[in-house]
Formats: C-alpha cells, sequence, structure tokens
C-alpha cells in the first residue's frame, strides 16, 4: 500500500517509528507532510479566523519532556531505528519529504496527488481535504481522544478535563458532514504513568500499535467500522499553562485512572 503521512513536528518520535514500522511491513511511505511555523497563505488555507488557535499558536505535543520521551527512544532503539528526525527517516526510507504551514495549501495537495496514495494517515492537528482527490482508502485521523467528545487543540488534555478515558481513535471524516467512521479504538495504559508527558508517550506508543492493525485490515478487506457522531465534540482552543499544570497533578495522583467513557 502507498501511504502518506501528515506530522505537526519534524522530531515526532512517534511518526519516525510509524514510517519504519509500516515499511517493514511492506508498505511504501511516499510521503511525508510535515507542518511548520506560521505563515499569512497558511492560516487562511487553514480556515483564517475559524483555526487561529490550532493554526497560529499551538504545535502540539513536539516539546514533550524527556520523561515522557524515553519510553518512544526505547521503542526505536528496540527496533534498531537511529533516525531522530522525520526528514532521515523519510530519506532512509526513500520517502518524499515536505514543510508546509498547511496540509491543504494547494501545492500540498498537487504533491499528495502525484504520489497516488492508497491511503492517507493525519498524524498531526490538521487533517488533509480529500475533496477531488483519487484516495482508495480515503484520509483517517489518528485522533488522541474521543473524536465524538473533543476536537482542536491539544485533545489529549482537554478530554481529561471533560472527564473522559484517554484513547486513541482511528477515524476516516465524512467531508463536509458531522460524522464520521471509526476503525478502531483502543484505551491508553494508564498504570505507573506519574505524568501529563509521560500520558502523551503512552498515547503515541498506543498509536503505534493500533495505525499497522488497522492499515493490515485495510490492505486485507476485512476492516469494520463503527459510525460516530461527530455533531457534539467541544473544539477547544490551545490549553492555558496553568491549566495544563492541574492535569498533570491529576495525572500522578492517579485521578485519570478512575475516569470513564
Amino acid at each position: 500500500m502507498r501511504i502518506v503521512l501528515t506530522t505537526d513536528c519534524g522530531r515526532d518520535l512517534a511518526t519516525i517509528a510509524l514510517i519504519h514500522r509500516l515499511t517493514a511491513e511492506g508498505h511504501s511511505v511516499v510521503l511525508v507532510v510535515e507542518r511548520r511555523g506560521f505563515s499569512l497563505q497558511g492560516f487562511v488555507q487553514g480556515g483564517g479566523w475559524q483555526n487561529w488557535w490550532r493554526n497560529l499558536l499551538t504545535r502540539p505535543q513536539q516539546d514533550v519532556a524527556q520523561e515522557g520521551q524515553a519510553a518512544l527512544i526505547r521503542a526505536l532503539d528496540q527496533e534498531g531505528v537511529v533516525d531522530r528526525t522525520v526528514e532521515a527517516a523519510c530519506a532512509r526510507v526513500s520517502a518524499k519529504h515536505m514543510r508546509i504551514a498547511c496540509v491543504n495549501h494547494d501545492s500540498a495537495l498537487m504533491e499528495l496527488a502525484a504520489q497516488r496514495p492508497d491511503l492517507v494517515l493525519c498524524l498531526g492537528s490538521q487533517t488533509v481535504s480529500a475533496d477531488g482527490l483519487n484516495i482508495p482508502f480515503g484520509v483517517l485521523r489518528v485522533c488522541t481522544a474521543a473524536p465524538e467528545h473533543v476536537d482542536g487543540a491539544d485533545p489529549l488534555s482537554w478530554s481529561i478535563v471533560s472527564g473522559h478515558s484517554p484513547c486513541v481513535s482511528i477515524v476516516s471524516v465524512v467531508p463536509g458532514m458531522p460524522v464520521g467512521e471509526e476503525h478502531a479504538r483502543r484505551a491508553v495504559p494508564v498504570d505507573g504513568v506519574q505524568s501529563l508527558a509521560a500520558l502523551r508517550a503512552a498515547a503515541q506508543l498506543t498509536a503505534l500499535e493500533l495505525v499497522p492493525s488497522v492499515v493490515r485490515d485495510l490492505a486485507a478487506g476485512d476492516s469494520a467500522t463503527d459510525s460516530l457522531d461527530l455533531h457534539g465534540a467541544e473544539t477547544y482552543a490551545p490549553m492555558a499553562t496553568a491549566l495544563r499544570e492541574v492535569v498533570d497533578r491529576w495525572v500522578a495522583d492517579g485521578r485519570v485512572a478512575a475516569l470513564r467513557g
């Protein structure tokens, strides 16, 4: 299967690991679109003021604390992956690498179409608009929260504040419609997790297990989906530092383990 990935950060270890895992399973990662910093053109292409907070102020999860990174680094080391940037991982598997402010910029969509992907996986905060593109298996979002409850910036933290247990969900979204098809969902293990940074890493490790499984099912024609009503999802701006510190204390106190749904 020919696969395109999008990501928010050029040093995202989960993206690097996924590039290598998908390649090891016989797929071809043909393009990785990395979202870089703010530009006016990218701002407009990304939805203007409507998506101001998401596009201008946040680069989700790119500055994870060292304790959170340690588990991801161990996973890379165990698989013999030495790359520590997305660009280096792309070079190793002969994938094209592109940096751009908005994944829906015309140049990004033209390059995506030129690569003739079978599947697009969106690992970052922006979702590729597949209107008019021939992508056999469509566009999937990898969400670190239940997408029917939480959308926008920092979904993992906001899901905890909203009283929902952390999970990873893989969803295909119907363009222009407040519905989606969920391919898989898995709870994020919280036992022994002592900080928000470590919880983020646990969510990324969960996604690393879940995504290749979904891709295998799609390739084999065995993928079953459940319809989701996304109309009630709350869209949040980036979380203030003070509130993030509160969430961090909740994780350390074990309160997250008590959350349900």
